[in-house]
């Protein structure tokens, strides 16, 4: 059982490492359109989240507050930035608007969550 979780967390790490260069290469490139910047975003929250499960769901690091939350705000900001990449495919025009925050509405609510634990407000919100 321990050499079959080894093995995903290596697979893992390689995944990591490939979206790693994926994003490397996008962020060079000099003039990038809207449906490169929304990958990068989703890639960024990709390797957020699995760096998230190989570290803290296999116990490597002890959880913190803090870290755990971003894990789930990245793993819930994913679906959303993948259904605005695919929009941006098929629409190349489409600009940035402040609605598209109404997609986030679970990663906004854990964002303000951390901000206010980081600011020492225990509100409570669990």
């Amino acid at each position: 059982m321990a050499l079959k979780i080894e093995w995903i967390n290596t697979a893992y790490l390689f995944a990591v490492g490939q979206a790693l260069m994926l994003m490397l290469a996008i962020v060079r490139k000099r003039r990038k359109i809207a449906p490169e910047r929304l990958l990068l975003a989703a890639l960024t929250a990709l390797v957020i989240t699995t760096l998230h499960y190989i570290l803290f769901v296999n116990q490597w690091l002890k959880p913190t507050s803090f870290l755990m939350d971003l894990g789930a705000v990245s793993w819930l900001s994913i679906s959303p930035l993948l259904y605005l990449y695919c929009r941006a495919i098929v629409n190349p025009e489409l600009q940035w608007r402040w609605s598209f925050l109404a997609y986030f509405p679970f990663s906004l609510y854990l964002l303000l969550q951390i901000i206010l634990f980081s600011l020492g407000i225990h509100y409570g919100f669990y």
